[in-house]
């Protein structure tokens, strides 16, 4: 009977999972066809965030990956706004729709606690993703459109602190302030480096990508000293990458100065 039900639910999940990227693809494929689908795009956005609140929020931390879900989902449909290929529009709206999928059934395959460290491991890329993809639509957004500055850095905090909250409790379920707490420092420190952005001279993609490494290095010490196993080796490890990384990212992208 216990395998039975285990099946059922694991029929469940795979359906609701489909569900989730069906909507997200409808979505960007509304927005593909042009913007007088932009209405039906956001109506099917506002479908997929009921529908994940609804079927996979069983508790505070469920309802924010389903927020998370609908960042993914909101940087996912405005980057394609700024791929002039109709090609790579295409392979994007494929593979974000594959990946939000397995993020989906992952999540459900965690909450049964089976294979727990590959599901986490999904999760955490999904969070990454969802950061990189939503850093660099409104980056491209504020580069290209000019919105203040002061909302950037309100969308950058905010989008840190939801995302490394849900990381924070994924792995320390029973430590809800000090995840919390943490989840605040790294949205102070986003809402901050928002205010950079507006005077670095690169497009939208290389600024997304150094505020993604800087990301998972403080995530990285963030969680580690969480779990009191933060180390000098590891920071120096830490500071290392990131030089290394941030490095060939702005040595391999072009320099362009935006004059007012």
């Amino acid at each position: 009977m216990n395998i039975l039900k285990l099946i059922r639910d694991q029929r469940h999940d795979i359906l609701a999972s489909f569900l989730v990227a069906f909507l997200l693809f409808s979505s960007m494929e509304a927005l593909f066809l042009g913007w007088k689908y932009l209405y039906v795009s956001a109506g099917l956005l506002v479908v997929q965030f009921f529908f994940l609140a609804i079927k996979f929020s069983q508790s505070k931390r469920d309802f924010l990956w389903a927020f998370i879900a609908i960042l993914y989902s909101i940087g996912s449909c405005g980057v394609l706004f700024f791929v002039s290929s109709n090609f790579f529009q295409q392979i994007m709206i494929f593979g974000s729709s594959l990946f939000i999928f397995f993020a989906s059934y992952s999540y459900r395959q965690l909450a049964l606690s089976e294979k727990k460290l590959s599901s986490q491991g999904v999760l955490f890329a999904m969070h990454f993703l969802t950061l990189f993809l939503f850093f660099g639509f409104f980056c491209a957004v504020h580069i290209n459109y000019s919105i203040p500055q002061w909302l950037l850095a309100f969308l950058f905090g905010g989008a840190s602190f939801f995302v490394s909250l849900h990381s924070f409790l994924l792995t320390r379920p029973t430590m809800p302030k000090d995840a919390f707490a943490y989840s605040f420092v790294m949205g102070f420190l986003f809402f901050q480096f928002a205010w950079f952005v507006h005077f670095w001279p690169f497009g939208y993609l290389t600024i997304s990508a150094v505020l993604l490494v800087t990301f998972f290095c403080l995530w990285d010490l963030l969680q580690t000293h969480m779990e009191g196993t933060l180390r000098k080796q590891r920071f120096l490890m830490n500071t290392i990458f990131f030089l290394v990384l941030v490095g060939i990212v702005l040595a391999s992208s072009p320099w362009t100065i935006v004059l007012e």
